[in-house]
């Protein structure tokens, strides 16, 4: 079986990745419709397609290493310091799974962005 994993692994250029890619941000990440739809265009194959842009362009960056340590250590300030926010505000009641799921939103894409995060404006937060 191992060696058949391996087989499909190195057969990216093969073996067509984009479409289950498409589907999990569909489905596992919550993309909406207009965001799969950028996803999984007709462009899916091509070059110049988000998804093939998305893993090399990523990959240095989320390997072990300081890449990846600034990332978390930059997500961990973000959740440290919004956590201190609620608090110091006394008792507040929230709908966790949306409080989570937006705080790890924000953390996860500031500590990509930085102080250039799209994902600051409103607008584009509920388009994805």
């Amino acid at each position: 079986m191992t060696s058949a994993l391996a087989l499909v692994l190195g057969s990216i250029k093969t073996i067509a990745f984009a479409p289950i890619e498409a589907q999990a941000a569909a489905t596992v990440m919550g993309v909406s419709p207009a965001g799969n739809a950028i996803i999984g265009s007709d462009k899916i194959f091509e070059d110049d397609s988000y998804l093939s842009t998305f893993v090399p362009s990523t990959h240095p960056a989320l390997s072990p290493g300081p890449g990846l340590d600034a990332i978390n250590g930059a997500a961990i300030r973000y959740i440290s310091d919004s956590l201190a926010r609620l608090s110091g505000n006394g008792p507040a009641t929230v709908d966790l799974f949306s409080w989570i799921r937006g705080e790890l939103f924000m953390a996860t894409t500031e500590s990509i962005y930085g102080p250039k995060n799209p994902f600051r404006d409103p607008a584009l937060q509920k388009a994805w």
